[in-house]
């Protein structure tokens, strides 16, 4: 039986150097329900250390991840505008948010993001954000947006890198990555290399995701 929020020790609330956003927002909602969202992100960290002894220092990566839960659960800035979705997804990763230059993240990245995100709120991604979801793929030589979050963006891929002509086969691709999995990347009956390459990148941003389920099922059972 897991304690009341009120009667854990600092390191029992949060139990990472990196405390997962989805948890954070479970601790917040439970000690302070209905109000938090509110607040001004320093006065919700004044509150924080308060009731739960937990340390937010100024500028620290935890007073930004309390911001951007905030941000996520009052408007639908993160879903909408490619700056607020960056600096967001940029936090969700455990980096400390650069407001001066922009911090480009890899489609695992953004995808971790995407995924932490709908674990507090739902909304619907404009466009200016799948263009900025495929430009990081197509940085990353990744053209086959695997789903359920990099697929949004799939309409806006062009293919830079590979043969001339070379047209991605979405549902080719969506067939073999349905029977995806480490031990099976080597096995599927692949055309050509760039399948191969393509499915392992997509296979890294999968596993990129379920890491952060893993992490938040390990903070839960520690907390």
């Amino acid at each position: 039986m897991s304690l009341p929020v009120v009667a854990k020790t600092a390191a029992q609330v949060f139990p990472a150097e990196r405390p997962h956003p989805v948890l954070v927002v479970e601790v917040l909602d439970s000690r302070f329900p209905l109000e938090w969202p509110e607040w001004d992100t320093e006065t919700l960290g004044i509150e924080v250390e308060r009731e739960l002894g937990v340390r937010v220092s100024t500028g620290g990566l935890l007073i930004n991840i309390l911001g951007a839960c905030q941000l996520l659960r009052v408007n639908d800035f993160f879903w909408e505008g490619w700056e607020v979705f960056n600096t967001v997804a940029a936090t969700f990763n455990g980096y400390v948010p650069n407001f001066r230059d922009f911090q480009a993240l890899d489609p695992g990245e953004m995808a971790v993001a995407m995924h932490v995100a709908r674990g507090i709120r739902e909304a619907p991604y404009s466009v200016e954000i799948q263009r900025l979801i495929a430009s990081s793929c197509m940085a990353h030589g990744l053209y086959f947006l695997p789903p359920p979050y990099l697929s949004i963006a799939q309409a806006h891929v062009v293919v830079t890198t590979a043969p001339k002509g070379y047209v991605v086969d979405v549902n080719r691709y969506l067939e073999l990555y349905a029977d995806l999995t480490p031990a099976s990347v080597s096995t599927l009956p692949l055309r050509d290399a760039i399948e191969s390459i393509q499915l392992h990148k997509a296979l890294v941003v999968r596993e990129m995701v379920e890491s952060s389920d893993s992490e938040l099922v390990r903070q839960r059972g520690a907390s």
